[in-house]
């Protein structure tokens, strides 16, 4: 069985490459090269959503052993989580092989890598797998058809909203396509030529990692990037929750479990916050300018002539990323469907399944350290796959979106060292499990060692905060999470009494958290915040207590792990309104967008659990249905959020239904489309493009961002943002002024020379921005070598470019 297994996975992936691996008719199997997009119709979208289906199964199939062999604590042996993990894998593998220069990233390699991947899981770990999985039959049927389901409704809904255009997208599109293009690491800058991209962009070389594979087109893999991350992170979340549950509740059927784990994916990733509701009232003219005012949503007011149930002006879901009116220059508060829908590939949002993952690995350590079952220990040993993924799933965090690992690696820390028994306060135990951890974190920085090589930060220290997030504010944000882990923190409070002696500090932490709760109105949120998290903090201390350990039947790790998660995401809320990074911005709304973003994903992840958990054992009856009841209008006030904000979305596009997100500069700007998909498909290698730069969130920079060629600069003030310094993008608008309108031909050509420049783009934004004139500046002096509508493109000769491999080729 085993054998048949192993062939199976290598035949699918050899056929996979004969399917989609033409070497004559899909040039970037083994150059740097875009593939054309032959067109965007249905049947050209049905078949790129296959193949990317395919990529992700079959590299989730070959990792399959790993993840079974890793998570053998979990009840569903870590299924849903083989896609993320081998798609870390072989990105990982690729990149570190190509940071090397001994392979190049080419389709061709990146296969290679899946095979032996298969390979090597499936012949040390396959007998284990099949055996395993043979007795979760309904278990992996279910937990894949929530895949497929999540993948193919949010691919339909990029499809109806496809454009690459507003917000972060552009950049997001723009390093994107950098990595699809390039063959070697580290990749280049694709706004500022020469220099190496200097941002946590490992979450972008997994999707270009997928798309390569499968052949898609980067503007058709920008958007099944977002779709497959929405889909894992249902998958994920579904999955934490099964197996928190299937220890919680071992007295239910396995069928029952599992629909009560759909409470997980409902909370963490559809689910949006209360602003929706708000957006009802609005509509129907409820509230007077006072409660609007309280409720402190900027727009957000009683409509004078109410016309429906919902709003109908222009981008009006928007507001629910930005409640908190007190933070300046924009209060930031995203939450995972709003990123899904906006459609930003940001780093925060793709690294969504990975800190699921890291998750994972922590509820792993803590239950497969040692679990109690009728006072007998048992210990699972540590190998080398239990330190070597771990490290390198916290240390993608780094390299993916660094503001989550600390506390990932909190997470993974705290589970695995936080006392289950006497035995753990052990000298030698505790010495041998700070060591194994103190290696493992330490490795998870080694494994990305060359990400750090060129890269710069912003960040300029720690200062205190000035300004407080609005009780209104925090209730809009979490208010769901925040009444669900109030009652479930006094219900495990309350279990607790009787059962062993009660520690003086369990109760003082516990009074003064009900105490401050109940003074939120009068104190404000931090008091609310800071309530809940001391109610968490004695509810462990009171779980910890070792005469709990001798009280048969309680699984005290799963419950554990749900006051773990909850209590850290309080503390990740509480942080910020005290504390904050300092950035180019000078206030707390980049801390506080991503730590609020860490704490909806805890927080939604521990609530799900603790609602149906409660919804089973919680009593008397009447309390039951009361928190129930409560918990379930809270809940579908937030879902007012997705059910409403996805059509006004998708109306607001005017493209057809596509997966292809360039499609829609065909129709706005034809001709410099024309051109750079001509100037994509005859570039090789990476050779740098002139073009012109200008403002922040506009259609500049389109010549890189969509070609996937590094420009000399596109938006300057991201390139600050990014290095924290704004000296290099300062001189280089000069000199890009200089070329295009002021400099001589000598000094123009010198400059061209400098910047290593083999093509200069001249079109429609060029024009604008220089005059018509534009158009006859660089006639005798450079070669042209394309004239379409309004856009040319002169290639500079060989004579004028500088040697070395960024001048690159034509």
């Amino acid at each position: 069985m085993v054998a048949e297994a192993v062939f199976l996975t290598v035949r699918a992936n050899l056929l996979f490459v004969l399917v989609l691996g033409d070497h004559k008719d899909r040039p970037y199997f083994g150059r740097d090269k875009q593939p054309e997009i032959v067109g965007a119709n249905g049947l050209n979208c049905m078949i790129w959503f296959f193949t990317w289906l395919m990529a992700v199964e079959f590299i989730g199939l070959s990792a399959l052993p790993a993840a079974v062999r890793l998570f053998r604590p979990l009840q569903d042996r870590g299924f849903l989580f083989a896609k993320p993990l081998g798609l870390l894998l072989v990105a990982y593998l690729a990149w570190l092989l190509g940071t090397f220069g001994i392979i190049r990233f080419y389709q061709s390699s990146i296969t290679v890598i899946v095979i032996a991947l298969g390979l090597g899981c499936w012949l040390v770990w396959g007998r284990e797998t099949v055996q395993a999985l043979s007795r979760l039959r309904k278990v992996v049927v279910a937990s894949e058809l929530l895949f497929l389901l999540g993948f193919a409704l949010a691919a339909w809904i990029r499809a109806h909203n496809p454009e690459i255009s507003g917000t972060e997208k552009p950049m997001d599109f723009a390093i994107l396509n950098a990595l699809y293009r390039t063959s070697s690491f580290p990749a280049e800058d694709p706004w500022m030529s020469g220099f190496s991209i200097s941002y946590y962009y490992f979450g972008y070389l997994l999707i270009a990692t997928l798309a390569k594979l499968s052949g898609v087109p980067a503007a058709v893999g920008y958007n099944l990037g977002v779709a497959v991350v929405f889909a894992m992170t249902l998958a994920g979340s579904f999955s934490l929750a099964f197996n928190l549950l299937s220890r919680l509740l071992p007295q239910w059927r396995v069928s029952s479990r599992l629909l009560g784990s759909l409470v997980a994916p409902l909370m963490v990733g559809v689910m949006g916050n209360l602003e929706g509701g708000l957006e009802i009232l609005a509509a129907r003219g409820i509230g007077d300018a006072s409660f609007w005012k309280w409720i402190g949503v900027k727009g957000l007011e009683a409509a004078a002539q109410p016309t429906g149930w919902l709003p109908t002006a222009f981008w009006w879901w928007w507001r629910a990323s930005r409640v908190i009116p007190t933070i300046k220059p924009d209060g930031i508060d995203e939450f995972p469907y709003f990123s899904f829908l906006l459609g930003d590939l940001h780093p925060h949002y793709t690294a969504l399944p990975w800190t699921l993952l890291a998750v994972a690995v922590s509820l792993s350590a803590l239950l497969g350290r040692k679990s109690v079952v009728g006072g007998a220990v048992e210990k699972l040993g540590i190998d080398w796959l239990q330190m070597v993924i771990p490290a390198l799933a916290l240390g993608f965090l780094l390299a993916g979106n660094s503001w989550d690992f600390p506390t990932y690696t909190f997470l993974f820390w705290a589970c695995s060292m936080i006392p289950l028994s006497k035995l753990d306060w052990s000298r030698e135990l505790l010495v041998r499990r700070f060591t194994t951890l103190f290696f493992i974190s330490s490795l998870s920085v080694l494994l990305y060692g060359p990400f750090f090589l060129g890269f710069s930060s912003q960040t300029k220290g720690i200062a205190l905060s000035t300004d407080k997030t609005p009780l209104p504010s925090m209730l809009i944000l979490f208010g769901p999470f925040l009444f669900v882990a109030a009652a479930f923190l006094l219900w495990r409070l309350m279990a607790a009494r009787g059962i062993g002696r009660i520690e003086w500090w369990d109760g003082s932490l516990a009074v003064v958290g009900v105490l401050l709760v109940l003074s939120s109105p009068l104190l404000g949120a931090t008091s609310l915040i800071g309530g809940l998290l001391l109610l968490a903090l004695g509810a462990i201390g009171r779980l910890l207590n070792f005469r709990l350990f001798a009280h048969k039947g309680d699984d005290v790790a799963a419950e554990l792990f749900i006051l773990v998660l909850v209590g850290l995401g309080l503390l990740l809320i509480l942080g910020p309104e005290f504390v904050f990074l300092v950035d180019l911005f000078g206030t707390r709304m980049n801390t506080v967008f991503k730590f609020h973003y860490q704490a909806w994903l805890l927080l939604a992840l521990g609530s799900s659990v603790a609602v149906v958990w409660m919804a089973s054992a919680l009593r008397p009856r009447g309390v039951n249905w009361l928190v129930t009841l409560v918990a379930t209008l809270l809940v579908a006030v937030g879902l007012v959020y997705p059910l409403a904000a996805t059509p006004a979305k998708i109306q607001e596009s005017h493209s057809p239904a596509t997966l292809d997100g360039a499609a829609f500069y065909r129709d706005i700007r034809p001709d410099d489309y024309a051109a750079i998909q001509w100037l994509s498909r005859t570039a090789v290698g990476r050779p740098v493009v002139l073009e012109a730069t200008g403002g922040e969130y506009s259609e500049y920079a389109r010549v890189s961002t969509f070609s996937g060629l590094p420009s000399v600069l596109g938006w300057a003030g991201h390139e600050v943002q990014w290095r924290g310094q704004g000296e290099e993008p300062q001189r280089r608008t000069r000199d890009i002024d200089a070329i295009y309108s002021k400099a001589d031909r000598t000094t123009m050509l010198a400059l061209l020379k400098q910047y290593h420049v083999r093509y200069v783009y001249v079109g429609t934004l060029e024009a604008e921005k220089y005059g018509q004139g534009v158009y006859n500046r660089f006639e005798g002096a450079l070669d042209p070598v394309y004239r379409q509508g309004k856009v040319v493109i002169y290639r500079v000769p060989d004579t004028v470019v500088a040697s070395g491999s960024a001048a690159g080729g034509g």
